[in-house]
């Protein structure tokens, strides 16, 4: 006795039906894979080659970066689905770049923080200068080459003018 498959009404011969319960497998293996494959990817491809190689970047990092940029945030952000709240650093000015500020907190302690920024926000860099009071307001956000946050500058506020 010879095997002939099923008519299925709708489709034709070689027509492929799937359950939604098989969907739903494919669907939660294909996350597991992403998952798997950035964890190996992240701790151990691109991060070795770069600890051992430094500066040199990973020849994977153009295509890594943004195939995988919500877990590489996710990671960042130590796993939580919430970002950081962005952060006030109030002090007068000991030294100020374009991507760094130093200020004097006025308790005995100096912050040092570097930065990136948007052009419209880095303009107001250019009106500070050493002894001016500062508040500057920080975010985070991911840049390329890097797996980790770096600080971004959101606000800048004057508060005083150069102490005596």
């Amino acid at each position: 006795m010879r095997y002939r498959p099923k008519k299925v009404a709708g489709g034709g011969r070689g027509t492929l039906r799937l359950s939604l319960s098989g969907v739903w497998i494919a669907a939660v293996l294909g996350l597991l894979l992403y998952v798997a494959s950035f964890l190996v990817l992240r701790y151990e491809v691109v991060a070795n080659h770069e600890i051992t190689r430094f500066p040199e970047r990973h020849w994977l990092r153009p295509v890594y970066e943004p195939l995988y940029y919500p877990l590489r945030w996710l990671d960042a952000n130590e796993w939580s689905l919430f970002p950081p709240k962005p952060r006030k650093l109030v002090g007068t000015v000991l030294e100020v770049a374009q991507n760094r500020l130093a200020l004097d907190r006025g308790d005995g302690w100096t912050i040092a923080a570097g930065f990136v920024c948007e052009p419209s926000v880095c303009a107001l860099l250019d009106g500070v200068t050493k002894g001016v009071r500062i508040e500057a307001t920080f975010g985070v956000t991911l840049v390329a080459g890097r797996d980790t946050f770096v600080n971004k500058l959101l606000s800048l506020r004057l508060e005083s003018t150069k102490e005596p």
